[in-house]
């Protein structure tokens, strides 16, 4: 019994986490009025995500001076959401806290 109640917690902890830098991610996306913009040109930071439910992954691709034809992104995070690879702490931090410099 106790172990279920970990593996919730853990669970939804990771889930919380995961919606940590899907907000962050939006917060970057907003423009002055608060509305999200597209960023498909140079100038503010352009925010990817994807998640691939066939295999459990979140993929985050950040182009710190907006989106360009044929320039590669910045940085580049990706996580597993499963239990069996998952991800680590450190990496969300890491991850969470370049966000947050672009705020």
């Amino acid at each position: 019994m106790k172990k279920n109640r970990k593996l919730k917690r853990l669970t939804r902890s990771k889930h919380n986490m995961i919606m940590e830098l899907i907000n962050l991610c939006l917060k970057i996306q907003e423009g002055q009025d608060g509305e999200i913009e597209c960023r498909n040109a140079p100038g503010k930071p352009a925010v990817f995500l994807e998640i691939s439910g066939h295999v459990a992954w979140f993929e985050l691709r950040v182009f710190e001076n907006g989106w360009e034809p044929g320039v590669y992104c910045d940085k580049h995070f990706n996580f597993y959401l499963d239990r069996i690879r998952g991800f680590s702490k450190s990496e969300f931090k890491e991850c969470r806290d370049y966000l947050l410099k672009l705020i």
